[in-house]
């Protein structure tokens, strides 16, 4: 099966369909129900690249197997070559789409390293396919894409909240021992997807608002290995911001268990810092907790309730 893919991967230019794969499946004497659980093992050893199963976990109708070598030099020729085109990580689907399909700039002729061209859009359309399936883009209607890649390296001061409209933010640390700006990235696009108010974003952080009384800034700190979520209420607001925070959190949360990744979780009041998890046992003991710097006297149920649930405390 092997190498029959190659022949045909060649053969083709870069794409094998499903029915190709298939044919060859049957040529080989691979049983049907087998065919996914093939596919999914020649994906694991780089033999091809196929997003052939869906969040549900089910095999989808069409899907095509690419060549990996051709489909990441595509990925990063998007990263290297379109930030000169991109707006806060926005871009035109149209430039890169005539961007993969010129020479590539600035790069050796005849390279092992040299990109090729992407000429034919239905070959763009797979690569922004399987972007979007990883969460590295986003597709804002057919005219433009999200690339947080593309995000310039400037956090733009100007949009974060006005304190006098805003107050004192809620604040929430997540400590990594190895923090890739794939988080944030992944973030990005996983708010876009679930159609949250993206206001602004940087090669490092994103800034969200919900119906105008809540803002949240969620930035990397690269020295300090950490996440920062500070939620704003605007000044007059009841309602606490938990649940900004909390959807925030979660997609956070399933971002690291999908990288394999682990943080600390903190809370910060004032000067000083909570654990998340000295909160929950405490909670648990009903016992108060003491600031680190202040030694102010704190209930962990006041604490853990301005990020979850006010009264009755809720988290995973």
């Amino acid at each position: 099966v092997i190498a029959e893919l190659r022949e045909k991967t060649k053969a083709n230019g870069h794409c094998v369909s499903k029915e190709e794969y298939r044919e060859i499946c049957r040529h080989n004497g691979i049983d049907l129900d087998k065919e996914a659980n093939l596919l999914t093992f020649l994906n694991n050893i780089g033999v091809c690249y196929s997003y052939h199963i869906g969040e549900d976990k089910q095999e989808l109708a069409e899907y095509s197997l690419l060549d990996p070598t051709w489909l990441t030099k595509a990925l990063y020729a998007v990263i290297r070559e379109g930030i000169d085109y991109a707006e806060y990580g926005i871009v035109s689907t149209d430039r890169i789409i005539h961007m993969l399909g010129s020479d590539p700039v600035n790069q050796p002729k005849d390279s092992e390293y040299t990109r090729p061209r992407y000429e034919d859009e239905k070959e763009c359309q797979y690569i922004f396919d399987v972007a979007e399936a990883h969460d590295l883009c986003f597709r804002m209607g057919k005219d433009k894409l999200f690339f947080p890649a593309l995000c310039k390296d400037e956090t733009p001061l100007e949009e974060f909240p006005d304190q006098t409209a805003y107050g004192d933010p809620i604040q929430y640390r997540l400590k990594y021992q190895y923090l890739p700006d794939s988080v944030v990235h992944k973030l990005m696009v996983r708010c876009y997807k679930k159609e949250m108010t993206v206001k602004r974003c940087w090669l490092k952080g994103m800034i969200l608002s919900a119906a105008n009384d809540f803002k949240a800034v969620v930035r990397m700190n690269d020295d300090e290995k950490t996440l920062a979520i500070d939620i704003y209420a605007n000044i007059g607001v009841d309602a606490m911001p938990f649940v900004l925070f909390r959807t925030i959190r979660e997609q956070i949360l399933d971002i690291n268990h999908k990288l394999g990744l682990t943080a600390d979780e903190n809370i910060i009041c004032g000067e000083d810092t909570f654990s998340v998890v000295m909160l929950e046992a405490a909670y648990e003991d009903n016992v108060s907790v003491y600031g680190n710097k202040t030694r102010k006297k704190y209930t962990p149920a006041e604490l853990l309730g301005r990020f979850f649930k006010p009264t009755v405390v809720q988290y995973e």
